[in-house]
């Protein structure tokens, strides 16, 4: 988070890790109390939709940090919602569950060079708070390209971690 901030602001208090992972989650309350979520966080949908109808707000720039590619590392993300063909250069491997994928992403001919795994329990609250770690470590890797793959549930959480990685590609 320093290397990001360096030389805009005059100093960081460092709390240690956050106990999510992925920042807050942010609702306009329409008059009447109508709820629209314009960023998913730890609060989920299904949580808010507890209080009363919850509605998306798609492409909504209420919200800070809302533009598509807010969470974009330098390094091109790519997520792996289709079948990847293999493009010339080296790349990073993010798995959302699966450990083996890196593995198999370089039999199907890429020329992998680091890899992480956000959960391979599959637990959303453990990837949540590894997320933005783990794409700066990729990030870092010296690789042309992080090649993401999306995380397997919209429920709950997994409604934060899927819309941080489609900004970190760009496709908010």
């Amino acid at each position: 988070m320093l290397a990001e901030l360096s030389g805009r602001i005059a100093a960081v208090v460092d709390g240690g890790a956050c106990a999510v992972g992925v920042e807050s989650t942010v609702v306009a309350v329409a008059p009447g109390g109508a709820l629209r979520l314009l960023r998913p966080g730890a609060v989920s949908r299904d949580a808010l939709a507890e209080v009363g109808p919850v509605t998306l707000a798609a492409g909504d720039r209420a919200s800070p940090g809302h533009t598509a590619s807010h969470y974009a590392p330098a390094t091109p993300v790519v997520l792996l919602d289709a079948p990847a063909v293999p493009e010339p250069g080296p790349v990073a491997v993010l798995a959302a569950t699966d450990p083996g994928l890196a593995e198999a992403l370089t039999a199907a001919g890429h020329d992998v060079r680091a890899s992480r795994v956000l959960s391979a329990r599959g637990d959303p609250e453990e990837a949540a708070r590894g997320l933005f770690a783990a794409l700066r470590a990729l990030d870092s890797a010296g690789v042309a390209r992080i090649l993401v793959e999306p995380w397997p549930s919209d429920a709950g959480l997994g409604h934060a971690i899927r819309d941080r990685l489609r900004r970190a590609a760009g496709r908010g």
